[in-house]
C-alpha cells in the first residue's frame, strides 16, 4: 500500500477493526437462529413426553412443564415400572411407557446440550457486541480538518494514477521498433547467405561480402539493443500496471474513508439541525409572532367595520427526518400553529 497521512490511517484502522467485528456478528446471528430452533424443538419434544409419562402416572403438570416436573414424573414412572415388572410380564402398554420413558430421556439429553450450544453462542455474540461497542467509541474524530486532509490525499493519489496511466499510455505497445530490427538482420543474413552461396559456385565478390558482413553484425547489433529495449519496457510496463492496480485501490479505499467521515459529521449536524427546527417550530418565538400578527389583524377589523382580517395561523408540513429523537413520528407531519384569541 501506498503512504497515506495519519488522519487516513488512523481512520482505515478504525474502518478495518469495525468490519471485522461487524462480520464476526454477522457470522454467528445464524449460529444463533439454529442453535435457538434447535433448542426450541428438543424442548417442545420434552414437554410432548413430558406430558405423557405424566398421564401414566396420572399427574397433570401443564403444557410446558418445568424440568423439576419433569424429572419427578420420570423418576414416578421408573419407579411404577419396577414394581410392575415384579409382578406382571411386560404388556402393550408397559413396552409404551418404557417408549415415553427412553424419549423423554434422549430429549432431555439433547436439550441440554442445544442449551448449552446456545448459551455459548450468546456469550460469544454478547462478547462481540460489546467489543463492538467499545470499537465504535473509539472513533477517530470526524472533523472538517479530517475530512480535508483525506480530499487532498485523494487528490494526490488521482494525480498519481493519471501520471501512472499517461507513462502506460506513451508505450511502444505493438513491439514495432524490435520487429523491424529484427526484419533487417533477417534481410542482411539473406543477403549474406546468397553471397556465400556465388563464391561457393565461383563467383567471388570479396568487398561485396565484407559489407554484407558489416552489414550483418550491425543489424545483429541494432536487433539485440532492441531486444534489451523491449525486454526493459516490458519490465517497466508490468511495473506500472501493478503500481497503476495498487494507485486505483487506494483511492478507492481513501474515497470510502472519506465518504465514512462526511457521514459522521453530516449526520452529526443534520441531528443539530433537525433538533433545532422542531425545537424552533414548538417554540415561543414563532408562536409569539403569530400572536403579534393576529393582534394587528383584529385591531384591524375592529377599526373597519365590515371588513376581517385572519385567521393567523401557520400551517407547516415538517421534512423528512432522520436523526431527530423523535423522528419516526414527526416525519411527513403537518403542524397547525394557531395563535391565541387576541382582543384588540
Amino acid at each position: 500500500m501506498l503512504n497515506t497521512n495519519k488522519t487516513a490511517t488512523a481512520w482505515r484502522e478504525w474502518l478495518d477493526a469495525v468490519n471485522e467485528q461487524r462480520d464476526q456478528l454477522k457470522a454467528l446471528s445464524p449460529q444463533l437462529s439454529d442453535a435457538r430452533e434447535q433448542r426450541d424443538r428438543f424442548q417442545t419434544g420434552a414437554y410432548y413426553y413430558a406430558r405423557a409419562v405424566a398421564g401414566a402416572v396420572r399427574k397433570h403438570i401443564g403444557e410446558q412443564p418445568e424440568k423439576a416436573d419433569r424429572v419427578k414424573v420420570a423418576g414416578e414412572l421408573r419407579q411404577g415400572i419396577q414394581h410392575y415388572r415384579k409382578k406382571h410380564h411386560d404388556t402393550a402398554e408397559s413396552v409404551e411407557w418404557q417408549r415415553n420413558l427412553a424419549s423423554l430421556d434422549e430429549c432431555e439429553k439433547n436439550l441440554a446440550d442445544a442449551q448449552q450450544r446456545l448459551d455459548d453462542l450468546t456469550q460469544q455474540h454478547d462478547t462481540a457486541q460489546s467489543e463492538l461497542d467499545a470499537l465504535t467509541a473509539q472513533q477517530p474524530k470526524a472533523s472538517k480538518s479530517a475530512l480535508d486532509a483525506l480530499d487532498a490525499e485523494i487528490e494526490q493519489a488521482d494525480s498519481d494514477r493519471e501520471r501512472i496511466e499517461q507513462a502506460l499510455a506513451s508505450m511502444d505497445n505493438d513491439g514495432s521498433a524490435h520487429r523491424l530490427a529484427q526484419e533487417e538482420a533477417e534481410q542482411a543474413q539473406t543477403r549474406l547467405d546468397d553471397l556465400e552461396a556465388d563464391a561457393a559456385l565461383g563467383n567471388v565478390n570479396e568487398g561485396e561480402q565484407r559489407a554484407a558482413q558489416a552489414a550483418l553484425a550491425k543489424a545483429r547489433t541494432k536487433a539485440q539493443k532492441a531486444q534489451e529495449d523491449a525486454n526493459r519496457q516490458a519490465s517497466a510496463r508490468r511495473g506500472l500496471e501493478s503500481r497503476l492496480a495498487a494507485t486505483a485501490a487506494q483511492v478507492e479505499e481513501l474515497r470510502t474513508i472519506r465518504n465514512e467521515v462526511a457521514i459522521k459529521i453530516h449526520a452529526a449536524a443534520l441531528a443539530d439541525a433537525e433538533t433545532k427546527l422542531v425545537a424552533y417550530l414548538d417554540g415561543e418565538e414563532l408562536r409569539n409572532l403569530i400572536v403579534e400578527v393576529a393582534k394587528h389583524q383584529a385591531a384591524l377589523t375592529s377599526a373597519q367595520p365590515g371588513h376581517s382580517y385572519g385567521p393567523a395561523r401557520v400551517e407547516i408540513k415538517l421534512p423528512s427526518l432522520y436523526y431527530h429523537a423523535d423522528h419516526q413520528r414527526l416525519s411527513q407531519q403537518r403542524l397547525e400553529i394557531p395563535s391565541l384569541p387576541v382582543y384588540g
